[in-house]
Parts: C-alpha cells; structure tokens; sequence
C-alpha cells in the first residue's frame, strides 16, 4: 500500500511538471526562445523514465502475477503500453530537443506536446483509478 502512495505522489509531480509545460506553449515565445520549456520537459522525461523505471520493477511485474486475474492482466497491458510510449518519446525527444527545433516549428512542438502530455496524463489517471484502486481494494478485504 505505501509503494502505490510512492507512485501517486511521483504521479502527482509529474501531472504539476505537464502543467508547467504547458504554461509556456505559446508560439511566438517559443519562436524566440524555447529555452525554458526544453528544460522543463527535459526534466519531466527524465522523471517519467525514472518513475516508470522503478513502478515496473517494484509493482507491475509482481502484479503480473497476481491471483487476481483483473489486475495481473492490467498490470500486464500498462507494461505493454509503457514500451510502447518510450518509443514515441525517444523519437520526440530525439528530434524536439535538439538545438533550435522548436523555435523553428512552434507549432508543430505545441501541437505534439498538447498530444504526449493528454496521452500521459489519461495513462497516468488510468493507473491510479484502475489499477491502484483494484489493488488497494484487494488489500482492504
């Protein structure tokens, strides 16, 4: 139960690192300097390589194995789905952080930026609702 508290304040800190992204997509200050919000999503990709890192081998992979077929299967697909995540992450790391790429397509780093952090942000939210909850309700009865 205190591992998932862990995981729901690592959760917590990156949905605040999502939102201080998303203050600063604003086109024409990007278009002059996107300094600021390429070192706060530096910092959020770090995070999240770490958080997924340590949630996968100290929760999902032991979930996977769990009596309760709900949650090992759920556990199972987040694996699945986070592989599949660090992919498109590598390659929007890859090409929105080098130098000057977002200043010369602002609007293309909004728009994909707006899409990846929706997209961790509903996983993230599926994973306290669902999976979190199944476990925590398992502990309780």
């Amino acid at each position: 139960m205190n591992l998932i508290s862990t995981f729901r304040q690592q959760h917590d800190q990156i949905r605040q690192l999502a939102s201080d992204i998303s203050v600063d997509l604003n086109n024409m200050q990007l278009a002059a300097d996107a300094t600021s919000v390429r070192r706060k999503l530096y910092n959020l990709l770090i995070r999240l390589r770490i958080h997924n890192s340590l949630e996968n081998d100290a929760l999902h992979v032991s979930l996977c194995q769990h009596e309760n077929l709900r949650i090992a299967g759920e556990a199972s697909r987040l694996i699945g789905e986070a592989a599949d995540i660090f992919t498109e992450i590598e390659k929007y790391q890859t090409f929105w952080l080098q130098r000057d790429a977002i200043e010369q397509r602002p609007d293309d780093f909004i728009a994909q930026t707006l899409s990846l952090l929706t997209f961790l942000l509903d996983r993230i939210s599926r994973e306290d609702n669902n999976l979190y909850r199944k476990v925590e309700l398992e502990v309780l009865h």
